[in-house]
């Protein structure tokens, strides 16, 4: 490491490389340090070669600097570095999960069905090995570990590498760059390909299946003719394909000349068969800099230099939109010839089929402009004799072969639909057509339909509730780009002999209308942000119209209505593609949802009156309370402790304007949540690689069973939770807390608020708003807020904030702050101000069996909050440890929370439970309708899937969890009431006790609401 202080890290260089005569500008960024072997120079005292082979630097071929180090054998043997290898054994109790790997990049000029072999030893006795593959022309990577891919046993001692040549070839070339000879790597992250298939044998890593996807065949079988109507179909399906991706756009010659000075930066030339140029990188390469640089350092390593393949394919799209739009026939040969090149480089430099190029994890999001480009291209490719060599790339990358198999479980990776789903379709698109083109189309819609279902446990990507999945939890940000390619993909297919089921299709809508329905109106609530807590988060009008263009689920509407008035109101009926096109088939942009829904799967519940959107998040043993990454997220690990957000101020209605600025947000202060206060330093997330399954994140769960909501008629309902904060922080701070959901209010209620935390206050935050021009005035119980801080004790107070929104508060400690705070950036750490208004519930520090209980009425007026004051049309009838239950005038509902089974219950109508439950009746005359959800999502029987240490629960990645997967069992609950009752749906078990009291007994799963109607006997 001092080496590298004295020395810099990264520079700008130019090499002058000669070729045919002519000198070369070659503008790069490159990495330098001692544990790298570039070879720009040649130590032979190190090495040791057996008779017939030599070594020497070659600027023919290089992958990083100027020069490669060339090996050049005319016998059988061998070369030999003579150098400490730097193995340290992997220490699975150390804090670093990477493990001891070797890192290098060779070039073959001649393909050959043999390979090398890389030996490592010590004082001449051999340790451990490993076979590299020559099968291919270009540059290949390899990562292997040592302890877990190579045959052998490495030891400390390792002091030497020995390369062994072919045992068929007796002469050879071959080029070798940017080698480690031990570095500590991610063992998630090696990828197998046809060099090194041994590599990380048995991955499961959706980014690195490339090796196994390559060896399955369709399990359909290939038909004998290909019929008029599959033609067809594939005609169908690929115009929408190309629509969808080929921009028109006026090619002229500065556009050309922009085009040609962009493709003079790669520096391509040819010298006979062979080509050159800048080396291209694939951004993920640059991890094996850390820790010498760092994570965001890395992240960016190749842009500057303009050597990232992300770029690189970026502009060969450029290059291919501009080939089929382009007038003038010069021009058109100009791009062809400049695509061929950028192409042939391409291959060159190891984005070919076969190589894994190292590492290929989430090589997604950088291989989009891939598929597209070599998709337009196809005519040309074909008329170069490389049509077969694209689409074996393709199909390699896209990892085709996995749709062959059929699939055993619904689901599907958000992020293959976000990356993955275009590029395998181009794959197949592309090849021409054929029975095994309809063989691979039949097994991609089979796939796809089966991504789209409703997937268990915590997999992605959909879920029955209408969540949208990724990292374990609902994730709109992932949801977005999973959409973006799930409804092209079922749009695309729609109406010909590939298109997806009903069911799929009926999955996938609700998937989006749900979302619709938490957002407000395009904004999600920051309790569903995941790791970036910013506000801007948002969904996407498009993704509503192109499923809409698919028709409805049932092929009735060949326009889905629903979708399509969805979309007119997301957009104001604003001019654009799709407006017109709906407006003229009569769709009018539907009115604002209203109404009420659970989400199990998220812990969330929503609520939506006239334009305000209420949501409502906790977190259980299943679900996360919060996700933090290295420079994401780092201070917000309250998102999920009751958080209940108001959208409903603003023009437009987003996340800011309701109150939400990330700028000198307290981040102990989010509304609905109960905490312990902390200096905000104390709020940082200790960020650790805790476990082999995991990255540097950090996903804490709480041990209780306990999160989740019930609805009755859509209209209203209930969530709660029993928050247990993880024993890595305030694992002391216990709270039960509801949320009842009537009407045009929200009742809040908690109790058994306990932490053994001395110096520090616990509070329940009623809100915490940004103030801004144009807000309401703060007033507490009628009167303007002028103070900076303010303690109010003693009962039936009342609140308005600078949002419209309303609070009773019959009882309680309220201190109310308001002006310029300062906090930090959730993901600089920098320090940020901002003005803010903020009331909380001060229940003490190290408090015991402590409770709140307020009410909410957003998006009100201080006319109906002074009313409300004096009749609030709500009763709390129970509110202890054990349950709370509260019962609504307007809608004669009765609300339960039984935290525990309920035992001789002697308020409302449900007496007894067997479980613990959420439950809301409504009497009219002599009917009854019952509403129950058991809210453990039950992926996993029994205690707490936890370890302790030192009675403290340890902390460990969702990823590790072996009940991920897990569906959600079945639970029989019965619920005892009072009183003789009786349905008339046979379905329904009740029985009448000997008491005279019912029991009806519910199958529940999912987290899901149970609803039925009874008639008094």
């Amino acid at each position: 490491m001092e080496y590298y202080k004295f020395k810099k890290l990264l520079v700008f260089f130019i090499i002058s490389v000669i070729y045919t005569g002519c000198f070369k500008t070659v503008s790069a960024q490159e990495f330098r340090h001692e544990k790298l072997l570039s070879f720009e120079e040649l130590n032979q005292e190190k090495w040791s070669k057996t008779k017939g082979n030599n070594l020497s630097l070659s600027n023919k071929h290089y992958k990083n600097g100027a020069y490669s180090l060339c090996w050049t054998w005319k016998k059988a043997g061998s070369i030999t570095l003579n150098k400490a290898i730097g193995f340290i054994p992997f220490n699975p109790e150390g804090e670093d999960k990477a493990i001891p790997s070797f890192a290098v990049w060779i070039y073959n000029e001649n393909p050959v069905n043999d390979h090398i072999k890389f030996v490592f030893g010590t004082d001449g006795s051999d340790n451990c090995h490993f076979s590299f593959g020559l099968n291919f022309k270009g540059w290949r990577a390899a990562w292997v570990s040592f302890e877990r891919d190579m045959q052998g046993e490495p030891v400390s001692s390792m002091n030497m590498m020995r390369i062994e040549t072919p045992e068929s070839v007796n002469k050879g070339q071959l080029f070798i760059d940017h080698m480690f000879l031990c570095h500590n790597i991610d063992s998630r992250h090696h990828t197998p390909d046809y060099q090194v298939p041994f590599v990380n044998k048995g991955t499961t890593n959706s980014w690195l299946i490339q090796q196994e996807a390559s060896k399955a065949v369709p399990d359909i079988e290939a038909e004998k003719v290909i019929t008029e109507e599959q033609i067809a179909s594939f005609k169908t399906i690929e115009k929408r394909f190309y629509d969808d991706i080929v921009k028109k756009q006026k090619v002229d010659g500065k556009y050309i000349e922009k085009l040609t000075k962009q493709f003079q930066h790669y520096n391509i030339e040819r010298k006979g068969a062979q080509i050159s140029g800048l080396p291209i990188w694939f951004g993920r390469n640059a991890e094996l800099y850390i820790p010498f640089i760092d994570w965001k350092e890395a992240k960016g390593f190749y842009d500057k230099g303009g050597q990232n393949v992300n770029a690189y394919f970026d502009f060969m799209l450029k290059v291919a939109t501009a080939y089929v739009n382009v007038k003038d026939e010069g021009h058109k040969k100009q791009l062809h010839s400049m695509f061929m090149d950028l192409y042939e480089h391409m291959v060159d430099q190891g984005f070919a089929a076969g190589s894994g190029l190292g590492t290929i994890h989430h090589y997604g999001y950088n291989w989009r402009s891939y598929y597209r480009a070599l998709f337009i291209m196809k005519n040309v490719l074909r008329s170069e004799g490389r049509l077969q060599e694209a689409v074996e790339g393709m199909q390699w990358f896209a990892a085709v072969g996995e749709v062959f198999y059929k699939p055993e479980i619904y689901g599907m990776d958000m992020d293959a639909f976000n990356t993955q789903v275009m590029g395998r379709l181009a794959s197949i698109l592309i090849m021409e057509n054929s029975p095994q083109k309809v063989q691979c189309l039949k097994c991609f819609s089979r796939w796809i339909d089966n991504g789209l279902m409703p997937a268990p446990g915590l997999n992605d990507a959909f879920k029955i509730d209408g969540s949208a999945y990724h990292h374990a939890n609902n994730y709109p940000a992932y949801a977005t780009g999973g959409f973006t390619g799930a409804v092209r993909m079922v749009y695309f297919m729609s109406g010909t002999s590939f298109k997806v089921s009903k069911e799929a299709h009926s999955n996938l809508k609700k998937a989006l209308l749900t979302m619709r329905f938490y957002c407000n109106k395009l904004h999600w609530p920051t309790t569903m942000s995941g790791r970036h807590p910013e506000g801007r988060g948002k969904l996407m009008p498009d993704h509503f119209a192109i499923l809409a263009k698919a028709g409805s689920p049932d092929g009735n509407e060949t326009v889905d209505n629903e979708l399509g008035a969805a979309y007119l109101r997301l957009v104001d009926c604003k001019k654009t593609s799709f407006t017109n096109e709906f407006l003229q088939q009569g769709i009018k942009a539907e009115t604002t949802p209203q109404g009420h829904i659970s989400m199990p799967y998220a812990s969330s519940s929503i609520h939506r009156r006239g334009e305000w959107v209420a949501s409502v998040r906790g977190h259980s043993r299943y679900l996360w309370a919060a996700e933090h990454y290295i420079g994401a997220n780092l201070y917000g690990r309250y998102l999920a402790h009751g958080q209940l957000q108001i959208m409903g101020f603003g023009n437009p209605v987003t996340a800011n304007s309701s109150g939400f600025v990330q700028q000198g947000w307290d981040w102990n202060r989010f509304p609905g949540t109960t905490v312990i206060n902390l200096p905000v330093a104390d709020l940082r997330a200790d960020i650790k690689n805790v476990d082999q399954f995991s990255g540097y994140e950090e996903m804490l769960f709480s041990d209780e069973a306990f999160a989740g909501g019930v609805v009755s008629g859509s209209q209203n309902g209930i969530y709660a939770f029993i928050l247990h904060e993880h024993d890595k922080y305030q694992g002391s701070l216990r709270a039960r807390k509801s949320y009842f959901f009537f009407d045009d209010k929200i009742v809040c209620l908690g109790s058994g608020i306990e932490n053994d935390n001395k110096d520090r206050p616990t509070e329940t935050t009623l809100f915490q708003n940004n103030l801004a021009d144009g807000d309401s005035s703060l007033l507490l119980n009628g009167v303007v807020l002028h103070d900076k801080e303010l303690e109010v004790e003693g009962a039936e107070n009342w609140m308005m904030d600078n949002k419209g929104n309303g609070y009773l508060i019959p009882y309680g400690n309220i201190f109310f702050k308001q002006g310029l705070q300062e906090s930090r950036d959730e993901s600089s750490e920098k320090v940020t101000k901002g003005n803010f208004a903020s009331a909380v519930l001060n229940h003490g520090k190290a408090p015991q069996n402590a409770s709140y209980s307020y009410c909410v009425l957003p998006g009100t007026s201080s006319d109906n909050i002074r009313k409300a004051a004096s009749d609030p049309g709500y009763k709390v009838l129970c509110q202890t440890k054990e349950k709370h239950i509260v019962y609504n005038e307007g809608s004669s509902e009765m609300a339960y929370v039984f935290f525990e089974a309920a035992d001789e219950n002697n308020v409302g109508i449900i007496m007894n439970t067997s479980l613990p439950c959420l439950a809301i009746s409504k009497i009219n005359g002599e009917s009854l309708t019952l509403n129950v959800a058991n809210p453990d999502l039950a992926l996993y029987n029994g205690s707490a899937d936890e370890i302790y240490k030192d009675g403290k629960r340890v902390e460990r990645s969702i990823y590790s969890r072996p009940w991920r997967s897990s569906e959600s069992q079945e639970t029989d609950l019965t619920v005892e009431l009072n009183g003789a009752w009786h349905s008339a749906d046979q379905k329904i078990n009740t029985v009448i006790t000997n008491e005279g009291s019912t029991i009806v007994t519910f199958k529940c799963k999912d987290g899901m609401t149970q609803s039925v109607d009874l008639v008094r006997k």
